[in-house]
């Protein structure tokens, strides 16, 4: 019975969060390989994504984009020609 109720805790935080849920879960089960609890700010990716010399970015690698709020950004930014890799360090 623990076993259910443990589950239909977790889809319903699952279903609240959203893609939220992601972070969080994975902060709770490994600690250390989750830099930030909540998702970065447009503010914050717009200041981390100003560095990139864009014009001549032909290839984007993104390591460890958990739920890819990033990645719509980088997409938005490469010309034509560019490529985003992404590599995923969890499920």
């Amino acid at each position: 019975m623990a076993r259910e109720a443990k589950k239909g805790f977790t889809r319903s935080i699952n279903h609240m969060l959203g893609p939220r849920a992601v972070v969080v879960w994975g902060f709770l089960e490994n600690p250390g390989m989750v830099a930030a609890v909540t998702q970065s700010s447009k503010a914050l990716i717009d200041a981390m994504l100003s560095k990139v010399k864009w014009d001549q970015c032909k290839l984007f690698v993104e390591y460890g984009p958990g739920v890819g709020t990033f990645c719509p950004h980088i997409l938005d930014r490469l010309p034509a020609d560019g490529a985003l890799l992404v590599i995923a360090t969890t499920p």
